[in-house]
């Protein structure tokens, strides 16, 4: 399995985080499982049924498998009233939408509510502005110069000062003596 979801801390603020571990841990499996495009899953009768992004088709006993945690090498899962207690407690606080299957079929097609929010594509973050660091113009010198104004010059600057202190404290204060902030090896 592949990709990611968002996880909000606002949801330490929230209703389901409140209840037993087991239905947050219920909440973040379906997250983690739900469709992040439009496909079509193979039935048993041959058709294909179609889902959308946000969208899982599992059944009780899969949810409660994909919760189940081993303790003293042996697997403990939660009965299928447990989860079935659960879905209905996230439906009822308007977080997901169960349909139930039809005709004999034994699933539960589940919709997240305002997957976008979980899944929202977004763009690669935008590349460091290179204005701050200026090229070597000799091969005798490969190694850039850090403007004394570059965030990663004052972080090493800070941080180093940090090792200053501690060093000398401990009456190592000639271990940092040869270091240079410009170089990068």
């Amino acid at each position: 399995m592949q990709g990611y979801i968002k996880d909000f801390r606002k949801e330490l603020n929230s209703d389901i985080w409140q209840m037993p571990p087991l239905y947050y841990k219920v909440w973040q499996w379906l997250k983690y499982m739900a469709s992040h495009k439009d496909t079509h899953v193979p039935m048993r009768d041959g058709s294909k049924m179609p889902l959308k992004k946000g969208q899982l088709l599992t059944s009780l006993t899969n949810i409660s498998n994909g919760v189940g945690h081993k303790y003293n090498n042996a697997f403990i899962k939660p009965d299928t009233r447990t989860i079935k207690r659960i879905l209905e407690w996230i439906e009822s606080n308007e977080m997901i939408v169960i349909e139930k299957g039809r005709k004999g079929r034994q699933y539960h097609l589940i919709t997240i509510k305002n997957w976008e929010a979980y899944q929202i594509e977004e763009k690669p973050p935008p590349v460091e502005d290179t204005k701050s660091v200026s090229q070597p113009k000799n091969k005798k010198d490969p190694k850039p110069q850090y403007d004394k104004e570059n965030t990663y010059y004052k972080m090493a600057s800070y941080f180093k000062s940090r090792i200053d202190e501690m060093a000398k404290s401990e009456g190592l204060g000639e271990i940092t003596k040869r270091s240079n902030m410009q170089t990068c090896r």
